[in-house]
């Protein structure tokens, strides 16, 4: 996969990245912080654009230590984590819809249990987007 490229192709979409750049994530402290790495496509993509919303639609999550505006949602893996482990909202009602059986709503567990959803990010209608954590290749 060419990443580079890609990326190259995307920001003829959605425009440079920050002037300044972004936060850097530590990446290296990922297995240790959440017990594995993330997509190296992913992790290009948030070292180029950081956490970011791309025309006020597409909302990326990333695992930054730059301050989140959300009171009460703390910075870096964790919080980047606290979008799918969250006690209230959205990805614990999908948690709870699996656990009540309710399969057409959630045909998944959650993270942190294995095979579990991993919430990446969302949109202006409230849609959210998962990783499916299978196996230990985060790039499959």
């Amino acid at each position: 996969m060419d990443i580079e490229g890609m990326l190259e192709r995307l920001g003829a979409v959605i425009g440079p990245p920050p002037e300044g750049g972004v936060v850097p994530v530590p990446w290296e402290l990922a297995p240790e912080a959440i017990g594995f790495q993330l997509p190296a496509d992913y992790r290009a993509f948030a070292d180029r654009y950081g956490k970011v919303s791309i025309s006020d639609e597409l909302h990326i999550c990333t695992p930054s230590e730059a301050p989140n505006p959300k009171a009460g949602q703390p910075p870096g893996f964790e919080g980047f984590l606290y979008n799918t482990t969250e006690p209230y909202g959205y990805c614990a009602w999908l948690a709870e819809c699996y656990r009540d059986g309710n399969y057409d709503e959630c045909p998944y567990p959650l993270f942190p249990v294995e095979g579990g959803l991993l919430n990446w990010g969302s949109n202006f209608n409230s849609d959210h987007f998962f990783w499916l954590m299978r196996g230990h290749d985060p790039d499959r």
